[in-house]
């Protein structure tokens, strides 16, 4: 992997954690219904392993 690439992949790890925590966050307030913080997980996954297969 090219420094570039290992560049894009942490900045993207970082956008994906941020993501989790705020959901995790969102999940203590009591805002959101278990089923839509999976369903937002699940995109989550599944764009960044479309972002992996890209790179």
């Amino acid at each position: 992997m090219s420094q570039k690439q290992i560049q894009m992949n942490l900045k993207f790890m970082k956008q994906f954690l941020k993501e989790v925590f705020r959901l995790c966050i969102v999940d203590i307030l009591g805002v959101q219904k278990l089923q839509s913080k999976r369903y937002l997980i699940q995109i989550l996954l599944n764009n960044y392993q479309m972002k992996l297969t890209i790179n």
